[in-house]
């Protein structure tokens, strides 16, 4: 990620500006703010937003980076780290009212309802649904496949697992949702039969996707180019952070 990029580049003594397109700081990470089994990701967070200010970074906040803005900067090195977007699928009804993306519209301030259908089983899904359920809500997951949380580590997928399993989050396995309305979500089950899962709110955690395009349209921008985090491969904090360590050594 870039903020690990910067640090990394900054104490090895290079002169770093950091530009990123919101007011803050933090990305994907600040998600975690509000949620309580989050506490450590957002105490990382703060901590990186920390070490940025003591590396003396030059932080450029609401600027996004266009090739006009780095000709301008004129720097030896652009490392990308745009991040990833939300991946929509082709479902009738998606772009309803009652639809929250989860990588999408957080921090945005949408009105969860009090029955909740969340469309995707990955980690992201059951963390969703975690938090919701803790705030007393009816939630259901969707999964097309046969696993809950296949993108977990294994210790925290038994952890993940057992806190549904705590707090009673429904899951449906082998479910694909074929249609949103404003009552809830048609879907068809293991056996091919449609079922209905009444919603106040639906759920969209279907993954991410490298801004691949946004980010290669930088590629000529300056003399050596890199990209990294979400934007190169859509994966974990932890191979994240890795890529944005990897690419400030070898400047």
């Amino acid at each position: 990620m870039l903020r690990q990029a910067a640090i990394t580049a900054a104490q090895r003594g290079h002169e770093v500006i950091l530009c990123e397109k919101s007011g803050r700081l933090g990305g994907m990470l600040n998600s975690a703010d509000d949620i309580s089994f989050k506490k450590l990701m957002k105490q990382y967070k703060n901590a990186l937003i920390t070490q940025v200010g003591k590396a003396g970074i030059k932080v450029l906040l609401n600027t996004t980076v266009t090739p006009e803005l780095v000709e301008q900067i004129a720097p030896d090195t652009l490392i990308a780290a745009i991040g990833g977007e939300a991946l929509i699928p082709d479902i009738p009804g998606i772009n309803g009212d009652s639809v929250y993306v989860a990588a999408r519209d957080f921090g945005k301030g949408k009105e969860i309802g009090q029955k909740v259908v969340v469309v995707g089983g990955g980690l992201v899904g059951c963390e969703e649904s975690i938090h919701y359920r803790e705030q007393g809500k009816d939630v259901t997951i969707l999964e097309m496949g046969d696993t809950l949380a296949r993108d977990a580590w294994f210790l925290h997928l038994r952890a993940t697992l057992m806190e549904m399993e705590k707090l009673d989050v429904k899951s449906c396995l082998n479910t694909r949702c074929t249609k949103i309305t404003d009552k809830g979500v048609f879907a068809v089950d293991a056996d091919g039969k449609e079922v209905f899962f009444e919603a106040d709110t639906v759920v969209i955690a279907a993954g991410l996707r490298p801004r691949s395009d946004e980010a290669e349209a930088l590629r000529f921008t300056a003399r050596e180019f890199v990209r990294v985090g979400d934007c190169k491969e859509c994966k974990r904090i932890y191979e994240a952070t890795r890529t944005g360590y990897d690419a400030a050594v070898t400047i």
